[in-house]
Parts: C-alpha cells; sequence; structure tokens
C-alpha cells in the first residue's frame, strides 16, 4: 500500500510539475527568431547608429538595445530642440539599416530631452517591418477643456 501511495504521489506531483512548467527550457521567442542570423543588427551595427546620431548637433545621448526582433534606440535631445527636428534624427537610422533587416526588424525610437520637461517630450517612433515611415506617440496629454 505504501508503494501504491508514493507511486500516486509521484504521478501527481510529475502532472503537476509539467503543467506549471511546460515551457520550461525552451527558447523564449519559440520558432519567430529563425532567419535572425542572415540579418543579425551586430553590435557593431548598434555602434555605427549610436556614433551617427552623437555627430548631431541635437543629440546629448544615444543608446540602443535589441529585445527579439525589435530594435530600441533611445535618443536625448539638447535642450530647446523642437519635437519636429527631433524626429527627424530617425532618418539616420533608417539610413544605416539595411534593407533586409528593416524588413526583419521593428524599430522603436525614444526621444526624451535634457532638462525640463517640455510638451511633446517624451515621444516614441514605431517602425513596423511592413512600413515605410514612422508612427509617433507622445507621452503628453492636453486636457479636454468643458464648454
Amino acid at each position: 500500500i505504501g508503494i501504491l501511495i508514493f507511486i500516486i504521489i509521484a504521478l501527481v506531483v510529475s502532472v503537476v510539475y509539467n503543467l506549471l512548467f511546460a515551457g520550461a527550457g525552451a527558447p523564449i521567442y519559440g520558432n519567430r527568431l529563425d532567419g535572425i542570423e542572415e540579418v543579425e543588427i551586430t553590435k557593431k551595427g548598434q555602434q555605427e547608429i549610436i556614433d551617427a546620431l552623437k555627430k548631431e548637433e541635437k543629440v546629448a545621448d544615444a543608446s540602443t538595445n535589441i529585445k527579439g526582433k525589435i530594435l530600441n534606440v533611445h535618443i536625448i535631445v539638447v535642450e530647446k530642440t523642437k519635437l519636429d527636428d527631433a524626429k527627424k534624427l530617425t532618418k539616420i537610422i533608417t539610413e544605416i539599416i539595411e534593407e533586409k533587416q528593416k524588413k526583419f526588424y521593428d524599430i522603436q525610437v525614444f526621444i526624451d530631452i535634457e532638462g525640463e520637461e517640455i510638451d511633446g517630450y517624451p515621444t516614441i517612433g514605431y517602425l513596423g517591418k511592413a512600413e515605410t515611415e514612422f508612427k509617433y506617440s507622445s507621452a503628453t496629454y492636453e486636457e479636454e477643456v468643458e464648454e
């Protein structure tokens, strides 16, 4: 009877473990990153983007990172930079990245400003792999005026 109870407990523990940790050891992204080796944006490529951005006098700092199929670029512009001028910096990124990389990666650009908070900043630009132009969203919202 003791052996039978031990076997039943072992089976229950095994089933519960498999339910809770079914994906343990499996890749986070599954097979969605298949083929990334052929179009990988290397550390050197990321550094090229950063260096090109930092050459612009409007840019105080820039950094990049890649999460799966998303290239994140964080740009901090100097004070008194107009938002429209800051948005033009995204062209530098798309000029550096190869066409086949643009078709594989989504690009997110986080634009912030040094110093005081200014309406419109921070702003996020997003370029999906199937898109040709960045779409922008601001974290600043104006309150609606009731009449």
